[in-house]
């Protein structure tokens, strides 16, 4: 088996946060271990226009289809229609009819075996795919979705952002089943999500982690020359609701409590589009904000000690395992280290009340030059490109 159809709920380039870099890793991975692809995805105009990272993708796949979110007054009328039944995020996505034949034309000259959905949200053309060309269909989750929605429902603030999460969880769990029960294989980056799903009865899953891809894991984990500017720091998206709220927990409640021990602390936190509330709790906190960074390797080695500081989430933080490759030291919560086996999160120190998490800070500061690497190396094989070959078997 090496022609694959991956439909993808965005386009993954630029991979500027975890559910694009999940995907394009995987890609990547996919194609170093010889398998045609053809790509799926959505794109909004401004992606159209943007060529270079359309080149960028071209130069890797095979072919590439891309789909509009929005085709004309009458299709958007039909996907809000939709959306009274269906999780909004799933309408959406829904195709014309002449869109739809012809992705099925193009499918059908490109002789896949198998129709690989990455992400629940695509599930409607899958399942026209599998029921038109009886091709079969493999699923990867990236969450346990519909707990996922509902969680970022619950933290989000602002009445537009509730009725958005309110409006994308409707339903969802419903597409979920729906999912794995038309999927002949099902992938799950999470141990733990597996393990809820095989408590539901469905017995065809995997475990597939996010990857890492070799020139980044080298790239991150090269000692030569390491001295970090900083002495704590943070990598991940400042807008999602989670992640907001586990660094205003952080810059409240945990950056006080290191201060008072040591008040020279260098703390960053770093990402895409920053959260108002951020930029405002960072400034008065004495902490940089390192916003929309272009490469990730220099503001991930730029600290002794990286924090993931969430309390909400589901499936497993891409950050997390990024951290893993560095050569810092690493503090979570155990929400951050979700779905990630034993071994992994071995390699974390753990803490959940303001005053264990500064603590522990302050220690990982001290001890930062005191890695088990032997430990870290082996942690780091779970996520390295080959466990993407299991697709292909």
């Amino acid at each position: 088996m090496n022609s694959i159809v991956i439909i993808a709920n965005e386009f993954p380039y630029p991979p500027t946060h975890g559910g694009k870099v999940d995907v394009w890793r995987r890609i990547c991975a996919l194609k170093e271990l010889g398998a045609r692809v053809c790509l799926i995805a959505w794109a909004d105009p401004q992606v159209s226009q943007d060529t270079a990272s359309i080149d960028a993708v071209r130069a890797v796949v095979d072919e590439l289809i891309l789909l509009p979110y929005h085709d004309g007054f009458l299709h958007k009328c039909h996907q809000l229609y939709r959306s009274l039944f269906l999780p909004r995020s799933v309408s959406n996505r829904s195709l014309t009819n002449q869109h739809f034949a012809s992705v099925v034309s193009k499918i059908k000259n490109f002789g896949p075996d198998i129709i690989f959905l990455d992400s629940v949200y695509g599930y409607l053309l899958a399942e026209k795919l599998v029921k038109s060309l009886h091709i079969k269909l493999y699923y990867r989750s990236h969450n346990i979705e519909y707990a996922y929605l509902k969680k970022q429902f619950l933290l989000a603030k602002k009445l537009p952002e509730k009725i958005k999460w309110f409006f994308n969880a409707r339903g969802m769990e419903a597409i979920e089943y729906k999912t794995i029960k038309l999927a002949s294989q099902f992938y799950d980056i999470s141990f733990e999500d597996l393990v809820f799903w095989q408590n539901k009865g469905f017995n065809h899953g995997h475990w597939l982690p996010p990857v890492v891809d070799i020139e980044l894991s080298r790239q991150l984990s090269n000692n030569n020359n390491y001295a970090p500017k900083y002495d704590v720091g943070y990598l991940g998206n400042l807008f999602m609701p989670n992640n907001v709220n586990g660094l205003v927990w952080f810059l409240k409640e945990v950056v006080p409590l290191v201060r008072s021990k040591s008040p020279g602390v260098k703390i960053f936190i770093a990402g895409s589009k920053p959260a108002p509330e951020l930029l405002d709790l960072a400034k008065l906190s004495g902490v940089d904000v390192l916003a929309n960074p272009p490469d990730i390797v220099p503001v991930l080695r730029n600290a002794k000690v990286l924090v993931n500081p969430v309390f909400a989430g589901s499936g497993v933080n891409v950050k997390s395992v990024e951290m893993l490759f560095t050569p810092c030291q690493l503090v979570a919560t155990p929400i951050g280290l979700g779905g990630l086996p034993e071994q992994v999160k071995k390699c974390f120190w753990q803490a959940e009340t303001p005053q264990e998490f500064a603590n522990v800070v302050l220690a990982a500061i001290d001890d930062f030059k005191s890695i088990n690497m032997n430990e870290r190396n082996t942690a780091r094989t779970h996520f390295l490109p080959e466990a993407v070959g299991l697709i292909l078997h």
